[in-house]
């Protein structure tokens, strides 16, 4: 549905936090339209038979269970209107949080934050609030001194390194160079 300046402004007054999930409908979308855009990120997390599994042939030889149509349906046309409300709340001072569902309909755990975070800049919000919102800001939510979220002396450090500047284009988020788990170097590939 569509969520009007009102209904934002009373959220707002809430002091809760919207997660959209927009990686959830767009996934639904492309089932529905009958072809997952995987990327090549998710390719390489996913295992292959799952990937497999949504494959054009494989999704036309399974067309969605008679009771799960219509609401397939909906998302489908409400596709555009998930941006939208997302960004009608964000400005109106609700807190946004990233998070994706994953594991959902072909939403694939790890690529699928980045997925959702190139969803919410697409629909208007700034690159670095989304990064927050992956970051810091759920991280004060949760936790009354947090060890996550931030880059500071005495924190857990969980660091994801990229090639170029997430600040002005949330696509180098999936230009991964290095990850740093609790100080170590995570290698990707273990000799």
């Amino acid at each position: 549905g569509v969520v009007t300046a009102d209904q934002a402004k009373e959220i707002a007054a809430t002091g809760v936090a919207q997660i959209p999930t927009m990686i959830v409908f767009e996934r639904v979308a492309q089932l529905t339209e009958g072809h997952m855009n995987f990327d090549a990120m998710d390719r390489e997390i996913e295992p292959q038979e799952v990937v497999e599994q949504f494959s054009d042939d494989q999704i036309k030889a399974h067309p969605a269970e008679e009771f799960t149509r219509p609401w397939f349906e909906e998302v489908l046309e409400s596709r555009n209107q998930q941006g939208k409300n997302a960004l009608l709340l964000y400005q109106a001072g609700v807190p946004t949080f990233v998070g994706t569902d994953s594991s959902i309909l072909g939403n694939i755990a790890g690529s699928s934050i980045h997925n959702e975070m190139r969803l919410l800049v697409e629909a208007g919000m700034p690159p670095a609030e989304v990064l927050l919102g992956a970051t810091s800001r759920p991280a004060k939510f949760l936790f009354e001194e947090p060890e996550v979220g931030t880059i500071e002396p005495k924190k857990i450090a969980d660091l994801l390194l990229v090639e170029g500047n997430p600040r002005e284009d949330i696509g180098a988020t999936k230009k991964v160079v290095a990850v740093i788990q609790s100080g170590r170097l995570v290698k990707r590939h273990p000799e």
